[in-house]
């Protein structure tokens, strides 16, 4: 069985209730993504990249690579050849299938264009193809990008790897940015109102992309044919600092930066994966997540995913905002710790695999 295999990285897509005084305040969270139930793996996401730098994200998810052994505020797409790269795309392209990526943007953002085309995609749909697309806060809107998916499903029906990039959700959330009805009404204590509307605006944008999502799985459900999907967030909202000193009180610093580096992603098929319980819930990476995909749905593994998903069960996440242990709490990059060993093999392997190729 080889399913179509959609990846949504969906821009700035995060659960802002892993704050505290932001769940106190009565916000629970994007409603229907929470709920999805039959789901294969769910949970926090630790990603590199915060209140921007969305392409580090979408390069960790398409190679396996981490930003957090190649350095702060380097970008790889602008730095380096990804034909040299491992790449879930042409992994995918061993197996039989055609490829498309799309983002309803300029494709020379983050060199895209190029990276895309080195990386194995055999399509790139970009802002034209979505001319007169619905727009909602910063651009096309997230269905838009979700019916164009449907349309590659209904015109092949071979199996196809779709990555999509989506535009809705981009900063910035000041006024007027967002219909006055959709804004969130939260009361924080300490929370300026000036921040607390931009929140509500970037709330807004989250309630929308979760009703989109709901009606895209409902499509997804209606299909005769068998469809893995894994959504996930890029960063969380690069919101006025004030904001997060507020819902971070009690944290220490090291804590609260580890805590904004973080998002959430589901993995989920239209179909009963054979010998898979459904329900796993566990903390990843977005430089593991296409390898726990992979593993969930009985895709091959390449062996360094293999030694990957082997390393995750001492060091589940890694990120350039730590590393998390198998006792499940987070550490500094350079710090010790009784996971230190496979931490180390991690970055030997994408030494091997990556570093000395470039």
């Amino acid at each position: 069985l080889k399913p179509t295999v959609i990846g949504i990285m969906n821009e700035t897509f995060a659960d802002m209730s892993v704050y505290d005084a932001i769940r106190d305040a009565g916000y629970v969270g994007p409603g229907y993504y929470n709920g999805l139930a039959g789901t294969l793996q769910r949970g926090p996401l630790m990603v590199s990249v915060f209140g921007g730098g969305t392409a580090n994200s979408e390069f960790e998810f398409l190679t396996g690579n981490s930003t957090a052994f190649i350095g702060t505020g380097k970008y790889a797409y602008q730095l380096y050849d990804m034909t040299v790269s491992d790449s879930l795309v042409r992994q995918f392209g061993e197996l039989g299938y055609t490829s498309t990526a799309m983002h309803p943007q300029d494709p020379v953002n983050w060199k895209r264009a190029t990276a895309y085309k080195q990386l194995g995609f055999d399509e790139f749909l970009s802002m034209a193809d979505f001319e007169g697309a619905p727009v909602y806060h910063s651009g096309v809107t997230d269905a838009a990008t979700y019916e164009k998916i449907l349309d590659l499903l209904e015109g092949d029906v071979n199996p196809q790897f779709i990555f999509d990039v989506t535009m809705q959700n981009h900063g910035g959330y000041g006024p007027g940015t967002a219909p006055a009805e959709d804004v969130v009404h939260l009361d924080i204590p300490g929370v300026s109102p000036d921040v607390a509307d931009s929140l509500g605006v970037y709330l807004a944008c989250i309630e929308r992309s979760d009703n989109d999502l709901a009606y895209f799985i409902e499509r997804l459900r209606a299909l005769e044919r068998p469809v893995v999907l894994v959504f996930f967030g890029d960063h969380q909202p690069g919101l006025d600092d004030s904001l997060f000193e507020v819902v971070g009180a009690g944290m220490d610093p090291t804590t609260l930066e580890q805590k904004k580096y973080e998002t959430t992603y589901v993995v989920w098929s239209n179909y009963e994966v054979a010998g898979l319980q459904a329900g796993d819930v566990r903390a990843t990476s977005s430089s593991q997540l296409a390898a726990d995909m992979l593993y969930k749905i009985g895709a091959p593994l390449t062996d360094r995913q293999k030694a990957d998903y082997v390393l995750r069960q001492s060091v589940p996440g890694v990120s350039l905002a730590g590393y998390m242990g198998a006792n499940g709490c987070m550490y500094p990059l350079a710090a010790d710790s009784p996971w230190r060993g496979a931490l180390d093999l991690k970055q030997k392997i994408q030494y091997a695999r990556f570093a000395e190729s470039i």
